[in-house]
């Protein structure tokens, strides 16, 4: 049950970043559009961006079944002591980062962007440099988020999304209308650091109070576990630098198009999977470390099951309203419909990995959580390696999309491999069922997308988006619960058990 209500706490935390996120990349569209500036912009957020998945996104996943281990088996304190020691070493690590950082810029930039003319490169440069200190605030807002979940504590870790979102539009509206794009990079690194603040208040209601220490015992299983996670980190964002390479040599706007796509398929997966996992996660490690293996396997088993019935028709759902999404959600101002229409292509193939993509980032939390990063960590490099293999072939036949198919390709590869190693390692995963309503899942989700297509084709020719969208959806999520219902599908038979009992619980 504290899955659920946590997973609910996120989504709601979750559904709010996503709108005042969608209202930032509306902005953005409005006053910038899919154009060189944009495009500048994004590839100048690159190398930041790498540098922050190596540092905040390994240090929140490494850290929080640790401390969990540490309070559990040498208390409080010499938890407490462990965060010390971690932030102090990510300050220094962050700021020589920074420094060098900003050296290398025009190296790293001609690097990424061989495609670029020298006036975007200069730009990208100047970009750059500006937003290089995020990754100083990013790591302490990796490490608040850790300890946090640690302590199942995830009101701020899931709404710190809103002040990072305010203060991008806010940038936009105020500093990029008077100092154009080199505006949205200082707000920018403004929004990271709103990220940090916003969780401090509750990281110190935890007892936890900064000193400087350079000496911990728990250093060095840091050590030993985050190195995995860091290659496997890069690994990942070694394919967004090699997609922003390719990107730069297609038409103006691409790399844009990409960015905007990619924001509406991680609408579908930050409303449900991310506040899965994040719930799920600390629960997970709690039992890994209380020896519950069975139940370890039935927490996972099922929350993958409940995914998959939520991601696959949603991924339907975008493929089918693609066009009319796009169109209400950025076409004014500077984004045109030339701009409407590579994106929606983009999105199309994006779509097409959203149910792998959810999936795997439970598996990779279930290796996590008994705190094995080597089997990720390789599989992270082998599917980078499919991502850019695939990118380079299909990009000479579909341009932008086919770099969208290229990662939904490689997650698919990677979720299916990741899976199979985390069954060998737990000894099953309750496969059988697993296989069965996930067939079932697919069959309802086809049902669902054959009429839902018919239907938009119908009605986007004689009523507007909004009214498009809504009857779409609707009728789509009729016909799926109809579906599920005939085929007999487990997880839709016990969310219809729950809500009744709710119901009668609320009477």
């Amino acid at each position: 049950m504290s899955v659920i209500k946590n997973s609910g706490l996120i989504s709601v935390g979750t559904l709010l970043s996503k709108i005042f996120g969608f209202l930032r990349e509306v902005v953005m569209a409005l006053v910038f559009g899919a154009s060189r500036l944009t495009d500048a912009y994004l590839v100048a957020q690159v190398v930041p961006s790498l540098l922050f998945s190596l540092v905040g996104n390994s240090l929140s996943t490494i850290i929080v079944p640790l401390i969990t281990e540490y309070e559990q088996t040498k208390g409080r304190n010499y938890a407490l002591a462990f965060a010390n020691a971690i932030t102090t070493i990510v300050l220094l690590i962050t700021i020589l980062l920074t420094i060098i950082g900003i050296i290398v810029t025009s190296w790293l930039i001609a690097l990424i962007a061989p495609g670029f003319e020298e006036e975007a490169k200069e730009l990208a440069c100047r970009l750059s440099r500006i937003m290089f200190p995020m990754i100083i605030f990013w790591g302490f807002a990796g490490i608040a988020t850790g300890l946090l979940h640690s302590q199942k504590r995830f009101f701020y870790p899931a709404f710190m999304g809103l002040p990072f979102n305010i203060v991008i539009i806010s940038s936009v509206l105020i500093l990029g209308r008077r100092w154009g794009i080199e505006g949205l990079a200082w707000g920018t690194v403004a929004a990271v650091a709103a990220q940090w603040l916003f969780q401090v208040l509750d990281v110190r209601k935890c007892g936890y109070h900064f000193r400087v220490l350079l000496k911990h015992p728990g250093i060095n299983q840091v050590g030993k576990l985050i190195l995995p996670v860091l290659i496997g980190s890069g690994a990942a964002q070694l394919g967004i630098v090699v997609d922003r390479i390719l990107a730069s040599g297609l038409v103006e706007g691409s790399i844009a198009a990409l960015n905007f796509a990619s924001r509406l398929n991680e609408l579908a997966l930050g409303l449900f999977s991310t506040a899965v996992a994040s719930a799920l996660y600390p629960e997970l490690a709690q039992k890994a470390t209380g020896g519950e293996r069975e139940s370890f396997r039935r927490l996972l088993a099922n929350s993958l099951l409940g995914l998959t019935w939520l991601m696959v028709p949603m991924a339907v759902g975008i493929i089918v309203l693609r066009e009319p999404l796009v169109r209400l959600a950025f076409e004014r101002g500077a984004f045109d419909a030339r701009a409407t229409e590579l994106t929606a292509y983009a999105l199309f193939f994006f779509a097409l990995g959203i149910p792998a993509t959810a999936l795997r980032d439970i598996v990779v939390r279930g290796f996590y959580a008994v705190q094995d990063t080597m089997t990720p960590m390789w599989i992270g490099i082998a599917t980078v390696g499919a991502n850019i293999a695939l990118n380079i072939i299909l990009v000479r036949y579909l341009a932008l999309g086919g770099l969208a198919l290229g990662t939904s390709g490689a997650v698919t590869i990677g979720f299916i491999i990741l899976l199979w190693c985390l069954r060998r390692k737990l000894g099953h995963l309750n496969g059988q069922l697993l296989i069965r309503d996930g067939g079932k899942i697919l069959v309802a989700s086809a049902l669902m997308g054959v009429i839902a297509t018919k239907l938009a084709s119908w009605v986007l020719t004689r009523f507007g988006d909004i009214p498009s969208i809504i009857a779409v959806a609707t009728v789509g999520c009729l016909i799926y619960f109809l579906s599920c219902r005939l085929l007999n599908i487990g997880i839709y038979l016990a969310v219809v058990n729950r809500m009744k009992a709710l119901t009668l619980k609320m009477r």
